[in-house]
């Protein structure tokens, strides 16, 4: 029984969280995941988002703004999901055209984290020149 909420307990309750939303995601063919979390000794507020399935990839609003702006940034839609090597391993999997210095989102394959990455990292790691100011 949970008496106060803490990092631990709350990364727990997070787990048993996205195993419990795992069937009714698989039944309706979409991604459910529990996002950013805040809280206090008493309360906890979490977002709930939910995600459109294509081809068994995961569309959520930074993949499709990447697609949007790619050429915009001198790149390709496709590379969309990419992975690549700088440093460690990642893959590409959105862009947020609101973040100006960290924009690109990327999953460290390691560990499959989430990161936000600078331009540069990014076009590094797939080869295209970066854009030094």
């Amino acid at each position: 029984m949970i008496t106060s909420f803490d990092k631990v307990n709350l990364k727990h309750l997070r787990t048993v969280i996205d195993l419990a939303l795992a069937p009714i995601a698989e039944e309706h063919g979409i991604q459910i995941r529990l996002g950013s979390c805040s809280f206090s000794d008493s309360t906890a507020r979490a977002k709930l988002e939910f995600s459109v399935l294509k081809n068994g990839v995961v569309v959520d609003m930074y993949a499709e703004a990447f697609k949007r702006s790619a050429e915009f940034l001198g790149m390709k839609p496709e590379d969309l999901g990419r992975e690549f090597i700088n440093g460690e391993a990642y893959r590409l999997v959105g862009y947020n055209s609101r973040c100006l210095k960290f924009p690109f989102l990327g999953v460290r394959l390691s560990d499959l984290k989430t990161y936000k990455l600078s331009e540069n990292f990014v076009r590094r790691g797939l080869g295209y020149t970066p854009n030094y100011e």
